[in-house]
């Protein structure tokens, strides 16, 4: 399962603030828990960040 986001978003409230959250440590250890993983970092071609997570789901959990 996955969604490519395609660089939208950008981590900001409505407000123009920061949006609460551990960031990437915070998505990472949430993916653990449930027996997945999280990867980050800059995209190869040097176009933004990117995030994959690989998460169970259905039998597989």
């Amino acid at each position: 399962m996955g969604r490519d986001g395609g660089g939208e978003g950008g981590g900001r409230t409505a407000e123009g603030g920061r949006a609460p959250g551990f960031g990437i440590v915070g998505m990472r250890e949430r993916a653990r828990s449930v027996g997945g993983s999280l990867e980050a970092g800059p995209r190869d071609d040097g176009k933004g960040f990117e995030v994959s997570a690989v998460l169970p789901h259905g039998k597989d959990r």
